[in-house]
Parts: C-alpha cells; structure tokens; sequence
C-alpha cells in the first residue's frame, strides 16, 4: 500500500508539472502574440527610409522629400530619403531585398518599375520580390532643348539632318521609351543618365541636342529660361504646360508613358504593417491640401490603394514586355 501511495504522489507531482509548464507556454505564447500584435499597432518605432532609385533633384526625388515630410508629422517619427542611382533602379531593390522585412525601408519607384525590365532584363522582364502599397502621383514628361537652340517644333527637330543626341532619365524609363519612339522618325543617339536631373544639366550646357525628362524635374528650368519645351507625351489636357500639342508619336503603337510614382515593401513584410502602411498613404495623401501641394511641382494625384495598383500595374506590365517583344 505503501508503494502505490508514493506511485500516487509521484503520478500527481508528473501532472501538476505538465500542468504548470502547459500554463507556461499558454503565457509565453501569449506573451509573444501580444508583443507582435503591440509592435505592429505601434509601427513606426524608430526611422523609416524611403530609398529612391535616382540621384537628388529629379521628379522622383522631390515628391519623396516632401512625402518624407507629410509622413513625419503623420507618425511623430523621422522619415529620411536615400538616393541609390545606378544600374536603372537594381542597386536601389537589391537593397531593399537584402534588408529586413519590417517594413521601416520602404521604396519608393516610378514606372521605371515596369518600363526597364523589359529592355534591360528582357529574360525576367518583371521585378519579382516587392509589393505595391499604393500609388501617389503622375507626371507627364516632356521633349526639351536649350534656350537658344534652333529647334522651335518636334517637327523641325525631327526633319534634321545631321545626327541627334537626345537624353533621358535612365535606361528604361518611360522618357527612353519616348526617345525610341523619336528614333523611328530621325538618326538619333540615346543618352541615359542616372536621372532626369543629370539630363537636364546636360541640355543647359548644350551637351545634348534635346532631352526627355519629367515635367516635376523641368519645372524650375522652364520657368528660370535655361530650357524651352517642345512636345509633351501626355493626352491629358490638364497636364498640358504653354498648349503644348502632344506628338502622336507618344500616343500611337505603344502604352501610356505618363509617370506614375509609387510605394512599394519588401513582400515578405507583415501583411499587419503594410496595410497600416497602406492605410497611412490614403489617409495624408488623399487630400485636397495634398493636390494643392503637388501642383507647384506640376504633379498630379493619383492616389490608388495597394489591391487597386497592383492589378493596374500588372496590366501596365503585360503591355510594356509585348511593346518590347515587336522592337
């Protein structure tokens, strides 16, 4: 009896143990669930880093800066840009890629996104490893020469004879797509640059016969005189800078080349943190104030929630790799 007594003891000692260490785990996994849930009802905690594929001063840059601003004040917390210029947007995702996926790097891309992959990396014509959060603006771009440069029409620039050098902002971009369409209709020599400011210099020391760049970045040029404006690519007559008439160049046999600028994040980012993120973008930019601000820049909204974008850009996508193909 003696011994079944201690069996008894030892059997009840076992279970409370099991008991106890089950009640453990229950807290520690709670413990855990609430710390999650806590960091992510919390997001931001510390900087968040908006890293742009082009060098300072283009279109791209300025809208980062002042979305960087908006977004400080909206999460009390501090919002930088780092520009990554260079292999046309590449160096900017690898970077991104290899960062943590907490969502505090964010990227910050225009429609180079879909524009260079087919003609740089026909073979994966698509960025893999991102997911868009939401679109926040467009801007047309536009054909422009220096100051005092003998060109006064698309026209007169395209019936030259001798050989033309025309800039853009990158490999790829929506502004080479414009200059291959130019290049149907004259001898022309396409000149990337690591962005649409680099370009513009370039037209102003008249290193360049023309460039295409985006209208934010040529904003200040156009209105101090260093350039004039010759065509613009987009249909929308708001976008329209002096009446300018659009080249049907720019509006036949190929996609839209408006420019779109978005946020995307890393894919393998907490779906939690990236609605919040989502959220956040609709929430400061959806705003008359916000169209206001653009203006100035010659910015347009174009505010587009995350499911919305994604299915507009994987159309976008599909049209650029099949205008690439018949090239």
């Amino acid at each position: 009896m003696k011994g079944n007594f201690l069996k008894g003891l030892k059997g009840l000692g076992l279970a409370s143990i099991a008991l106890v260490l089950a009640a453990c785990t229950d807290d520690l996994t709670t413990s855990s669930e609430q710390t999650n849930t806590t960091s992510h009802r919390d997001f931001p905690r510390e900087t968040v880093t908006l890293i742009v594929p082009f060098s300072a001063g283009g279109g791209t840059d300025i809208l980062a800066r002042h979305m960087a601003k908006n977004l400080s004040e909206q999460w009390s917390t501090q919002v930088i840009v780092k520009n990554m210029a260079g292999a046309s947007g590449r160096v900017a995702e690898n970077y991104v890629k290899n960062r943590p996926a907490d969502g505090y790097t964010l990227y910050f891309n225009n429609s180079s996104f879909t524009t260079v992959p087919p003609i740089l990396t026909p073979e994966l014509p698509k960025v893999e490893g991102f997911t868009a959060l939401g679109s926040i603006a467009k801007s047309s771009s536009l054909l422009i020469v220096p100051a005092d440069s003998r060109f006064d029409t698309l026209e007169s620039l395209l019936n030259e004879s001798d050989k033309l050098y025309i800039g853009s902002c990158g490999l790829g971009t929506p502004q080479h797509w414009a200059v291959m369409r130019l290049k149907r209709d004259a001898e022309t020599t396409h000149v990337p640059y690591g962005g649409c400011a680099d370009a513009l210099l370039e037209v102003v020391r008249e290193e360049l016969s023309a460039a295409v760049v985006t209208q934010a970045s040529a904003k200040a040029m156009l209105e101090n005189g260093s350039v004039r404006a010759l065509a613009i690519t987009s249909a929308r007559q708001e976008a329209a800078t002096d009446a300018l008439a659009t080249s049907e160049l720019w509006l036949k046999n190929g996609p839209n080349l408006d420019q779109w600028y978005a946020v995307f994040v890393h894919e393998e980012t907490a779906d939690e943190i990236k609605k919040q993120i989502a959220a956040t973008l609709m929430e400061v930019f959806d705003t008359p104030q916000f169209a206001e601000e653009l203006a100035p820049f010659s910015l347009t909204p174009y505010l587009q929630d995350g499911e919305t974008f994604d299915a507009l850009l994987k159309e976008e996508q599909a049209a650029f790799i099949e205008f690439a193909t018949q090239q």
